[in-house]
This record gives C-alpha cells, sequence and structure tokens, in this order.
C-alpha cells in the first residue's frame, strides 16, 4: 500500500514508465503514488475505487487519474482482467502552447476532476492501440536518437485525446459517468467514510449516518471491497501519514495526530503492522530517492 511503491521508484528518475498485465496483479490494499496513472483496459472488467468514486471500467475503457488519490481496483468479472498502465510525472509532459490556449501540462493541473473517464469508439481504439504499440517500441529502444522524445510525443497525442473527449462530457448522458447502479450504496459508504476517517469513529456511528444496519454495512462492505472497514480506515490515516512523511517537515508526533492517530505509539504500532518499516525509517528511506 505504499505511496511510493517499489515498483515505482524508478518514476523518481524516468518521470515515464509503462507497462502491459494480463494477471490479476493489482495492488489488494488501498494506496496511493506519485505522478499520473493511465490505464487502458483491453479485457475483464473491474471497479476502480478512488476516494469516493467508484468508476466501472471495461474493454475500451480509458482511465487517467492523480495518483495521490487513493485508490484501489476490485475485478468485477471472471475474464482476466488485461490492461496497459502508463505511469508518468507532470515535468515529463513538454510545457508546449498555442497562443491564446492552455499548454497539456497545464490542462492536467486544472482538470476539474481527479479523474478521466473514456468509452473509445472503434476508431479511437485503433488510434490508441497504434500510440501504445508506439510507445512500447520506444520504451524498448532506449539508445534510439531521440526515443524520449517520441515517447512525450506519443504520450501527448494520447492526452490530447482524453482532453477533446473531456470536453464534451456536458453534452453526454448522466450515466456516461458510468458509475454503475450496485456500485451507488458503495460510493455512498466511501463518501460517508472519507468524511469521518481522521476521528475516532465506532461501526455504530458509521452506519446511523448511512441509515443502514451495522450487520449489512459491513457484510456488504467486506464483499465489494475485500476488506473490513476498519481495515479501510487504518489503510486510509497510513497513506496519509506516508504523504506528511513525505511532503512535510512535521515531527513524528505531529504526523501522528494530522493522520487521525491517537497516541505516537499507536501510530507508529499501526504504521509498522502495515509497511513493515517504523514512520522514522520510512522518511529516512523516501529521502534517498
Amino acid at each position: 500500500m505504499s505511496l511510493e511503491d517499489d515498483s515505482l521508484e524508478g518514476l523518481h528518475s524516468e518521470a515515464f514508465m509503462m507497462e502491459h498485465k494480463d494477471k490479476d496483479n493489482y495492488p489488494v490494499a488501498f494506496h496511493t503514488h506519485i505522478g499520473y496513472e493511465l490505464v487502458r483496459v483491453q479485457s475483464g472488467e473491474a471497479w476502480v475505487i478512488l476516494e469516493d468514486e467508484v468508476i466501472s471500467i471495461g474493454p475500451n475503457s480509458l482511465l487517467l487519474f492523480q495518483g495521490h488519490i487513493i485508490h484501489k481496483v476490485k475485478r468485477r468479472s471472471t475474464e482476466p482482467y488485461e490492461r496497459d498502465m502508463i505511469h508518468f510525472l507532470s515535468d515529463f509532459v513538454p510545457d508546449w502552447d498555442e497562443e491564446g490556449s492552455i499548454s497539456i501540462r497545464d490542462q492536467l493541473a486544472q482538470t476539474s476532476v481527479p479523474y478521466c473517464h473514456l468509452r473509445l469508439s472503434v476508431e479511437e481504439s485503433e488510434v490508441c492501440e497504434r500510440l501504445f504499440a508506439s510507445l512500447y517500441h520506444e520504451q524498448n529502444e532506449p539508445h534510439q536518437w531521440g526515443w524520449r522524445k517520441a515517447i512525450q510525443l506519443h504520450l501527448m497525442h494520447l492526452l490530447l485525446l482524453i482532453f477533446r473527449r473531456d470536453s464534451n462530457k456536458q453534452a453526454e448522458e448522466p450515466e456516461q459517468r458510468f458509475i454503475t447502479r450496485s456500485a451507488v450504496p458503495l460510493s455512498q459508504i466511501m463518501k460517508c467514510l472519507n468524511r469521518m476517517w481522521r476521528s475516532p469513529c465506532t461501526l455504530d456511528a458509521i452506519a446511523d449516518e448511512l441509515h443502514m444496519s451495522k450487520y449489512y454495512l459491513c457484510h456488504y462492505f467486506k464483499r465489494e471491497v475485500g476488506m473490513s472497514i476498519q481495515q479501510y480506515l487504518m489503510q486510509r490515516k497510513v497513506n496519509e501519514a506516508m504523504r506528511l512523511l513525505l511532503q512535510t517537515h512535521l515531527t513524528m508526533k505531529e504526523v501522528g495526530y494530522q493522520a487521525g492517530f491517537q497516541t505516537p505509539s499507536h501510530f507508529s504500532k499501526k504504521f509498522k503492522e502495515e509497511l513493515g518499516q517504523t514512520p522514522e525509517q520510512f522518511r529516512k528511506k523516501a529521502r534517498k530517492w
């Protein structure tokens, strides 16, 4: 559940990484990471839980989101979940602009929602297929002249496609947000939990807030998310603590309190249980990157 997953450590130096996955090798915990993530689904269906939102993705889905948003994938079909994944930093996107318009990098920063999700048309799918093939080719040939510029150009083409389509969302039907009816209760629960996670709260209080029975709430959440509510709340706190350890100079005690832990000893114990290292060790390792 690391904010800086070991598999993404290279992103600090390279600023761009991509890979193809055809197995269920995705993090089981809620997690965050640096940069942006772009996912193109080839087969299988899944829910992507992005903090409060539950987004249904499937073949020909293209999903772009900010990595600092706490998220998790839950497969929703027996078919293998096959996808292409791109991770990149905003600095990797050239800051080119035209007179009277903002650059694609600025558009990334100004996006009003933390994600963009498209269901690609046949024509768009073919364009994306060619762009991803070109990106894989360039990534595998790093000694070619201009390979970095080529990757930047292909990535910008993808982002241009996404932002052009996203700008027309106001004209789309409401269901084009691709949040299925079965995901609505989960979205409501996530909104509630993300309001309450910093303060001490009981399952009874959460159930009362949602006007649900505690039994139904606990079983529904465990079935749909794959973990208990208590586990989610702890992962939420630990992810926030990791963010504060990386991005601030707060003391360990201050980090623990701001992340919702009641005592420094409880913070240190739970952090190590989740990550296998103390908060001090995590911060020291992160500063070496």
